[in-house]
């Protein structure tokens, strides 16, 4: 949408295209409501020079970014639900953007190559727990 004022996008599925939503010098628009919005090349929902406009309850799952906002402000971007996105949500150029209880399914942060720390320790102790009984006898 481009140029666009005053419209609500409800109820639609935006998959496999280069951007799933685009608003574009688009104002006071409504984004809500179970859009499905999915494995699209780069932006599930972007906007572009657009503001004051509402992003609400969709799914955004498998694209390069979930929701992407550049030159945009005064938007509000609440309770969606982004998942296997490259990137949750990113600003560009923006100011007074409201993003809030937004599921971006991340877990907890993993620590590169904690895991083989973790076995490295374990066997070090098992070797010296064995070495002393060895020593003992």
């Amino acid at each position: 949408m481009e140029y666009s004022n005053l419209n609500t996008l409800s109820g639609n599925t935006a998959d496999e295209n280069h951007n799933g939503i685009l608003l574009k010098y688009s104002d006071h628009n409504t984004i809500n409501n179970s859009n499905s919005i999915n494995e699209n090349e780069f932006d599930g929902i972007s906007l572009e020079d657009s503001n004051n406009n509402t992003i609400t309850s969709n799914s955004i799952r498998n694209n390069y970014v979930g929701i992407y906002l550049e030159n945009s402000s005064y938007n509000s971007v609440n309770d969606n639900i982004l998942s296997g996105n490259g990137r949750c949500i990113e600003e560009e150029d923006c100011e007074g953007n409201v993003i809030e209880n937004n599921d971006c399914g991340e877990e907890e942060p993993i620590i590169f190559g904690y895991n083989l720390l973790f076995l490295m320790g374990i066997i070090s102790l098992i070797s010296i727990i064995l070495i002393k009984k060895q020593f003992k006898n």
